[in-house]
């Protein structure tokens, strides 16, 4: 007796399928994309600040990533996310249609898969290119940007808050050692403003060079 796969099993196993080549084309791809962002030759401070990037493709050259996160941990995130938000539209509707006396599994599916490919499209997009929290070095001051996240890591399709702190309001940059790691932090009258978190020797030597551009006298 030959066995066979129903088609909800099918269609479940390609969705893995296709979520998990996904993931290692974007993994083999990360390291060639970083490469074309990296800090202009002689400027101390980009290539400072390309070490704080926490593996997104951001262009800007004065934008840091305040959280650290790894570019496998996001995009685990962003598929398993992505497939539980797809099952639970996709239940919900399932279970409307047996309300009204529709049960149709064509139906199940294309919530399925509508939501699925949305959801992931975001996600990939989120996980490589926006950052929850960046902090950016601009002439005029220090611009905090966040945005409402998943688990702080995931960034969510809302609305961005913005802030920005400028130069004579701070006093000091410094680096701090927290349970993260060494984060480099602007201090000001309200307290510290957090810009990113890494190694010690990277710390120090973006804070260095945020006070030689921006509070040397």
């Amino acid at each position: 007796m030959k066995w066979e796969l129903d088609d909800n099993t099918s269609d479940g196993i390609r969705f893995l399928l296709i979520g998990a080549g996904s993931l290692l084309v974007l993994r083999l791809c990360y390291s060639g994309v970083l490469m074309l962002l990296d800090g202009p030759d002689g400027d101390e401070l980009g290539a400072a600040i390309t070490q704080f990037r926490s593996g997104y493709w951001i262009s800007a050259s004065d934008v840091l990533v305040t959280g650290p996160s790894s570019i496998g941990t996001r995009l685990s995130l962003a598929f398993s996310a992505s497939v539980v938000l797809a099952l639970l539209a996709s239940g919900l509707a399932y279970q409307l249609a047996i309300l009204l006396g529709k049960e149709r599994i064509d139906r199940w599916l294309m919530v399925l898969r509508t939501t699925l490919i949305t959801a992931l499209a975001w996600s990939l997009f989120a996980a490589l290119s926006l950052p929850p929290t960046t902090a950016s070095l601009q002439e005029q001051g220090i611009g905090i940007n966040s945005r409402p996240s998943l688990f702080g890591v995931l960034s969510l399709p809302w609305r961005m808050h913005k802030a920005t702190t400028p130069w004579s309001a701070v006093k000091a940059v410094v680096v701090s050692y927290t349970d993260e790691g060494h984060t480099v932090e602007a201090l000001t009258e309200d307290g510290a403003l957090i810009l990113c978190t890494g190694e010690q020797a990277d710390a120090e030597r973006l804070a260095a060079a945020i006070r030689k551009r921006f509070l040397s006298p």
